[in-house]
């Protein structure tokens, strides 16, 4: 995405994750860092931490 000069951001609905542990989280958060656009995201039924 950060090679396509025409997104100006990105929209998520959620399920960013398949299970919502604390790891998918983490990773999830570290890959988006690198975009160079805006994201807005909710979280998904998927993305609530386990326990």
């Amino acid at each position: 995405m950060n090679d396509d000069d025409d997104i100006q951001f990105i929209v998520s609905t959620g399920d960013l994750t398949s299970s919502g542990t604390i790891s998918e989280i983490k990773t999830y958060v570290k890959k988006t860092k690198r975009l160079n656009v805006p994201l807005y995201t909710t979280m998904g039924n998927h993305d609530a931490f386990d326990s």
